[in-house]
């Protein structure tokens, strides 16, 4: 007779730890004694594809099986057709507009901050870094950049929800 789901789910629900312990400690051995066999036969099989490989290797006429013995779980290494190098492919210049950045963004918030007389919002920051040209173009993730540079940077100190000051 088998048990259902419903019956093995209450039985276990009653069990001790000690007791589910037990019975998962049978279990590992009771899989244990199979080990020796399934080795066993593992070896067996092994020769039997090492008879079927020379087998193989006689119709072909190739002196050595086609199985070749690697670490478990590598990949053969690819084999080598010459030994020319492939040529390299040409340098890609750099979009353009990269590379004319005047200084860095967090030099850039600095200097509008210390112009500034106030603490000012990443938005304002943006507007002024736009405005004076001092990091070349913005991209669309502008804002987001600044917001991050404000709050990782040392520089700046938080005064209220939003706005920052240089330290």
């Amino acid at each position: 007779m088998v048990a259902r789901k419903s019956d093995i789910k209450s039985i276990l629900k009653n069990l001790s730890t000690s007791e589910l312990r037990e019975l998962l400690d049978a279990k590992a051995k009771q899989e244990r004694k199979r080990l020796p066999g399934l080795k066993a036969r593992l070896r067996k099989l092994q020769k039997e594809i090492a008879k079927i490989d020379q087998e193989i290797a006689g119709i072909e006429g190739t002196s050595s099986g086609t199985v070749a013995k690697r670490a478990p779980g590598r990949r053969p290494a690819a084999k080598k057709t010459s030994s020319r190098k492939a040529p390299r492919a040409a340098k890609r210049s750099a979009p353009k507009g990269w590379g004319k950045r005047k200084m860095t963004l967090r030099q850039a918030i600095t200097q509008v901050l210390r112009g500034s007389r106030r603490a000012m919002g990443p938005a304002e920051i943006r507007d002024a870094i736009i405005k004076k040209d001092l990091y070349g173009e913005p991209t669309k993730s502008f804002y987001q950049q600044i917001v991050i540079c404000l709050s990782r940077c040392d520089d700046f100190v938080s005064t209220g929800r939003g706005q920052y000051k240089l330290k």
